[in-house]
């Protein structure tokens, strides 16, 4: 019974994570659109950051994904979120911690036996 309060912990922080981390993009990037010219946005060099933005779009989104999938008791969405936990080991301090914490989770056997 515990492991299932724990599954539903860590679903639900997978997906609000994913969520304030669009919630930041979109926050500084219409902050920085709205209150200067396109021009000097340009001359700021606030435009070379876009290849960097999609992937972290693309990573808030499979946390949304994969919180969403690992509620459901589905595996992959156990894998996806082992997958994003081991990238966001880069993100110092608070990623390395959070994935720390899920990487002890989600290789938990009796999570595995759960996800099946």
């Amino acid at each position: 019974m515990a492991k299932e309060g724990t599954i539903k912990v860590l679903g639900i922080i997978a997906i609000v994570y994913g969520i304030l981390i669009l919630a930041l993009i979109i926050g500084v990037y219409s902050f920085a659109f709205a209150s200067y010219t396109f021009q000097y946005i340009q001359e700021m060099g606030v435009l070379s950051y876009f290849p960097i933005l999609v992937p972290m779009i693309i990573i808030a989104i499979l946390y949304i994904v994969g919180g969403i999938a690992f509620l459901k008791y589905k595996n992959w969405g156990r894998i996806l979120l082992i997958i994003l936990s081991i990238v966001n080991l880069l993100a110092f301090p608070v990623g390395t911690i959070m994935g720390i914490i899920y990487l002890i989770y989600l290789f938990n056997s009796e999570v595995k036996v759960m996800m099946q």
